[in-house]
C-alpha cells in the first residue's frame, strides 16, 4: 500500500486590503504564527506630491532620501511594507510588488508605506495576503 505525502501546508488563509497612501501603518485582520507561509502580492499606485505616480516597488531613492528616515531603509521611497506585531520593536520588512516569507514570530500583520513620519500620498494598493500554515508535525 502506497500513502501519499501530506501536503506541504496544511491549510490556508486568503485576504484582500487595501493601503491608502496616507497609511503609515494599518492593521490587518490577519494573525501570523511563528513559521507560517506569507504570501503577499500587491497592485496599485501612489503619488507623492513632488513625484511621479509609483507602483508598490515605490521610487527609487535619489541624494536628497539620504537625509529622510525611513522604516526600511533599504526600500524605496513609497514601496508597500510590512512588519509583525505592534510593539515598538517590531522589525519592518519590504513587500514590494511580491513577497514570499517564512514567519520568525508570531503577531498581527501590519502594513504601510515607506515614507517619512510627516509625509503622505495620495492614490492606494489592492493587497492580496495568503498564509499559509505549516503542516501539522513540520517543523
Amino acid at each position: 500500500m502506497v500513502v501519499a505525502a501530506p501536503p506541504a501546508h496544511a491549510q490556508a488563509q486568503a485576504i484582500d486590503v487595501e493601503v491608502s497612501g496616507a497609511d503609515h501603518w494599518k492593521e490587518t485582520a490577519v494573525q501570523v504564527e511563528a513559521n507560517d507561509t506569507l504570501v503577499i502580492t500587491a497592485s496599485g499606485t501612489i503619488q507623492f506630491p513632488d513625484s511621479q505616480p509609483t507602483g508598490p516597488e515605490g521610487i527609487p531613492r535619489g541624494w536628497w532620501d539620504l537625509l529622510r528616515i525611513f522604516p526600511v531603509s533599504q526600500g524605496n521611497r513609497g514601496a508597500l511594507i510590512g512588519r509583525i506585531g505592534d510593539s515598538a520593536s517590531a522589525q519592518p520588512f519590504l513587500i514590494g510588488e511580491r513577497l514570499e516569507m517564512t514567519a520568525g514570530t508570531a503577531g498581527k500583520l501590519f502594513l504601510g508605506i515607506n515614507q517619512t513620519s510627516n509625509e503622505s500620498a495620495n492614490g492606494k494598493f489592492q493587497v492580496h495576503i495568503e498564509i499559509r500554515k505549516p503542516a501539522a508535525g513540520a517543523n
